[in-house]
């Protein structure tokens, strides 16, 4: 056989052995949408917290009555989380989960601003010390929505890590 049949036939074999290992571990690639479908489809279901790494090296184990769940759904066309009492729409975007909320304002009103901008609309600012709650425009109220970004560092069909603020938080599939 010559040099480059060795070649072609050891990157086939290398090409078979990667495809194969895709339907146990999704690598966490950014800027392919085929990946993100896989990732998210993957990621769907219910994960409870178990262990925080810090940027130390030290990991914590979350205590029972600290634990949380964590819950990935898709409703039609739409992607849910379930954390506790809290819930809101996800998606994936390269290796960010991104999850959005409107927090039940349990606050009182203590301020009202009016802004006015150089075309003659007008805002309404409610807010609660420095705490933007809503505002009202011509399109109604708008409540403050809450964003929070969590990187994907490693998914598999029993593990979820995701990392904030230099903290991994891993999950486990119920």
């Amino acid at each position: 056989m010559k040099p480059i049949n060795h070649i072609i036939l050891l990157g086939f074999i290398l090409f078979v052995f990667c495809s194969c290992n895709q339907n146990e571990k999704i690598g966490i690639n950014k800027g392919s949408n085929l990946n993100t479908n896989l990732l998210e489809k993957k990621i769907i279901g219910d994960w409870t917290i178990n262990k925080i790494e810090r940027p130390d090296g030290n990991i914590d184990n979350v205590p029972n009555e600290h634990k949380y769940t964590l819950k990935l759904s898709k409703k039609k066309d739409k992607n849910i989380f379930q954390v506790e009492d809290v819930n809101g729409i996800w998606h994936l975007e390269d290796s960010l989960l991104i999850m959005e909320n409107i927090p039940v304002s349990k606050t009182y009103i203590d301020s009202v601003f009016v802004i006015n901008d150089a075309f003659g609309n007008s805002e309404v600012i409610l807010k609660n010390g420095n705490e933007k709650i809503a505002s009202i425009t011509k399109n109604g109220v708008v409540p403050e929505k809450i964003t929070s970004l969590m990187t994907l560092v490693f998914l598999d069909n029993h593990i979820l890590k995701l990392s904030m603020e230099g903290d991994i938080h891993i999950y486990n599939k119920k």
